[in-house]
């Protein structure tokens, strides 16, 4: 939408923001948005985004994927109550297991063709850089655990699946904030993609350590070394994150580029590794993007 400036006493310029706006995003006289300068470009964000309280979502012709994706979706969105309803019977033990993964959720009512569940937990933007920072743990201790599993120690196998899941569940919750608070303002979509970068760097390294048993002996050995300088790297870029050390982060990500373009024509790893530093590359972007001010 084109909005004309209005020329206002010593130079200052104002402009008219629509009713509809004002009314969907409940700004009132008075209230303080941040206006922020990217280049030419000026961004007018408000201080928290103002969601709907409730959604309807007809589950009738979707598969259990398709209902964990509706149901994820509507909680990141920030949705206090999310009625689910079906002309088919609800599998009640899956959607159950379902809820019980995204934190803050409960069901509080369900019948077969109806299920209510509802947020009790509150959300504090002082939390996501907690959330974050408890990511990135999680996603270390796991590569750790990977390289321990690939000297030897099969036992670690369920271990790192569970971690994968801790990710997940925190990444969920984090990104549910960050929509209800706007955290990050202009930048709250690069906070979303680390974490997604981390759900998926714990998700390949699940599914790879899952066929372990199935990889040759030189493939294992390989895997173990490549895997030793990865956790160092993660870890550097941990530190790049948690320190706002900008400079730190670019080295790491032409160093991310080299490695990614050189296993990408390699023949001595397994392929998995190649996606997992397509991944640890992406993080740095973001890494990056994140850190310039």
């Amino acid at each position: 939408m084109r909005r004309k400036l209005i020329k206002q006493g010593l130079g200052g310029l104002t402009f008219y923001v629509p009713k509809k706006w004002s009314k969907r995003l409940n700004l009132k006289a008075g209230d303080e948005i941040d206006v922020e300068e990217e280049g030419n470009i000026l961004m007018i964000t408000p201080e928290k985004i103002t969601k709907d309280e409730k959604i309807t979502i007809n589950t009738t012709d979707m598969n259990d994927n398709s209902l964990k994706i509706a149901l994820v979706s509507a909680y990141w969105q920030g949705f206090e109550t999310i009625i689910l309803i079906s002309k088919k019977p609800f599998k009640i033990v899956k959607v159950n297991k379902l809820v019980g993964s995204l934190v803050g959720l409960v069901v509080t009512d369900q019948s077969d063709n109806k299920i209510e569940i509802k947020n009790v937990a509150s959300e504090n933007i002082e939390d996501v850089e907690k959330i974050i920072n408890k990511i990135f743990i999680t996603t270390h201790y796991q590569i750790t655990k990977a390289i321990e599993l690939f000297e030897g120690d099969v036992s670690h196998i369920e271990e790192i699946k569970e971690l994968k899941k801790a990710v997940t569940k925190q990444g969920n919750y984090c990104r549910r904030i960050i929509f209800s608070t706007n955290f990050g303002k202009s930048k709250s979509y690069e906070y979303n993609i680390i974490i997604l970068l981390h759900k998926k760097i714990t998700s390949i390294l699940s599914r790879f350590c899952s066929s372990y048993n199935k990889l040759s002996p030189k493939f294992k050995k390989e895997t173990k070394n490549y895997l030793i300088k990865i956790e160092k790297w993660f870890s550097q870029l941990q530190k790049s994150y948690l320190k706002s050390d900008i400079t730190s982060a670019l080295k790491m990500h032409d160093l991310m580029a080299a490695e990614r373009d050189k296993l990408y024509i390699s023949s001595d790893y397994p392929p998995a590794l190649s996606a997992l530093m397509e991944f640890m590359f992406s993080l740095s972007s973001r890494i990056i993007s994140v850190l310039i001010k």
